[in-house]
């Protein structure tokens, strides 16, 4: 059972047989090592998958341009207050080779706004603001 010894060696070169309790803790702590492994390599594949894309979108010109507009905008300074920032990375993106589109949060001392941005080549055609949080 996964490759667990049925019995142990003793210093002096005796050989005693394990108990059942013995081997099934062992059995138990090969097990727990391989699901543990498995997690390992389970968490670092969806780290990559989800990581290599989210990186792409931040460091786009396009969410640069969209983040632009944001610290621009005429609408979020009333409502959060002055200066604005924008998250590093998009809540929601969508990248294409002529239109890319953005969901982001921006964040002011008053509160936070959630807001949507669509870049066409090199401007900025659709900037709304979808939510407004106060004293968040």
């Amino acid at each position: 059972m996964f490759g667990v010894p049925l019995a142990t060696r003793s210093s002096a070169g005796w050989v005693y047989p394990l108990t059942p309790l013995a081997r099934l803790t062992r059995a138990l702590r090969v097990a727990l090592g391989w699901g543990l492994l498995a997690l390992a390599l389970l968490a670092l594949i969806l780290g990559v998958l989800w990581g290599v894309p989210a990186w792409a979108a931040a460091s786009s010109p396009a969410y640069a341009l969209a983040k632009a507009r944001a610290g621009e905008d005429r609408e979020l300074p009333p409502f959060l207050g002055s200066p604005v920032e924008c998250e590093r990375v998009p809540t929601h993106y969508r990248l294409g080779g002529d239109a890319s589109s953005f969901r982001f949060w921006v964040q002011g001392p008053r509160g936070r706004a959630l807001v949507n941005a669509q870049v066409e080549g090199e401007r900025v055609t659709r900037f709304s603001l979808i939510r407004v949080r106060f004293g968040e």
